[in-house]
């Protein structure tokens, strides 16, 4: 579903396994009347009873930037990116365990992610009090030249109401004309839509990385009766066929379906990536509304990644600005509500302060599940219409 680009913050052979993905990632949602809850079918956190070499269930490896089992007794503190998933599984295992009151299922919400027309340059801005804020300085002046030989480069095949239209006899070469919704990375609006009717209760959620490097939008939906508790004579609600019919209008690659204590991934099968799961036993919590980049129940905020002391820093600490504003629009923050903050929540000040939070029509940037940072078109640059979502 991502559309094309290079990418410009991926390390080499750090791309992930995005079936394993869909298998270990979280489920964090809002819904009106049942409050903020996380889901996840991460062996390690749902079933660990089946873990070991005789079990049903491989073991998932500890290669997603998390501390080993030996190590887990003392881990590090967490940070924004590639938070400890040894503590994000200890901490959901403490939880109590919640009892859904009826199925859920989850829709992603993220269109096609356009790489930004020009180059972002990293650069860094000494602020007024002494902390350094990295920040992307703006593009140069000037159209960046076209490639004649790209059908794709041309601005007809970007933007259909561009007046300049490409060669004479070139039509059969070029795409089809990508319509102006379609071009937005953030689909919540497109995906409410799509599900809002009868019986239907909606709230927002999000997609989430084992070791919250990604993070990606996601509508939930429950039916109405389960939510209320007061079964409605003759009302039957497919929540099924209603997110895969969302999904397949949204371009959405996969559901998921939370029912009777396990989780199904029902894939769209436009990505051939995405893997058929069905079956897999669930953990569900509530989450507490506590920094949602740690994953840990705890009133201390995120440390900032990178800094700037060099490119490779800058450019890890713009992935990691985006990242938060993405985290915070997304799901909230009950520790730093996406405010700048200077302190590690125990009274000392911190060498790399965390900035006031972008919007999510500002993010220039999004950090993919296969692990690579893209640089990508902000909305509030795209689409000066007032509302980019």
């Amino acid at each position: 579903m991502m559309q094309g680009g290079s990418t410009t913050d991926a390390q080499p052979g750090f791309v992930t396994d995005v079936a394993q993905t869909w298998r270990t990632q979280r489920l964090s949602f809002e819904i009106a009347g049942v409050g903020r809850v996380s889901v996840t079918a991460d062996p390690r956190t749902a079933a660990p009873e089946t873990l070991g070499p005789q079990a049903d269930v491989p073991p998932v490896p500890f290669d997603d930037g998390c501390a080993g089992p030996d190590q887990a007794q003392h881990p590090p503190v967490s940070t924004g990116s590639g938070a400890e998933v040894s503590r994000v599984v200890a901490n959901e295992r403490a939880r109590d365990e919640l009892a859904l009151p009826g199925e859920v299922v989850l829709i992603p919400a993220l269109g096609p992610v356009i790489p930004t027309s020009a180059p972002v340059v990293p650069t860094v801005e000494e602020l007024e009090d002494g902390s350094i804020l990295a920040i992307d300085a703006p593009p140069p002046e000037g159209p960046e030249p076209l490639d004649p030989a790209d059908p794709s480069d041309l601005p007809s095949a970007l933007d259909p109401v561009d007046p300049a239209g490409p060669p004479e006899g070139a039509e059969d070469a070029l795409p089809e004309p990508v319509r102006r919704d379609d071009r937005k990375w953030l689909r919540s609006q497109q995906v409410l839509q799509a599900v809002w009717g009868p019986g239907v209760v909606t709230g927002s959620g999000a997609l989430i990385a084992s070791d919250r490097s990604w993070f990606e939008p996601a509508v939930a939906i429950m039916r109405e009766a389960d939510v209320l508790g007061s079964a409605r004579a003759g009302e039957d609600v497919d929540l099924v066929e209603i997110a895969r019919c969302a999904a397949r209008e949204t371009g959405q690659v996969a559901i998921v379906h939370v029912h009777d204590g396990v989780l199904d991934v029902l894939p769209t099968g436009t990505d051939p990536r995405v893997p058929h799961l069905q079956g897999l036993p669930t953990r569900a919590s509530r989450w507490p509304g506590m920094c949602p980049l740690t994953g840990v129940d705890e009133l201390r905020p995120c440390r900032a990644e990178g800094g700037p002391g060099g490119e490779e820093d800058i450019r890890a600490r713009l992935a990691f600005d985006a990242r938060r504003a993405l985290a915070v629009g997304l799901l909230g923050c009950g520790v730093c509500h996406g405010r700048g903050r200077t302190d590690d929540g125990q009274g000392n000040d911190v060498d790399v302060p965390l900035p006031l939070a972008l919007s999510l029509g500002q993010i220039p940037r999004i950090t993919l599940r296969t692990g690579e940072t893209i640089e990508i078109d902000a909305l509030a640059d795209i689409y000066a219409a007032g509302e980019p979502f």
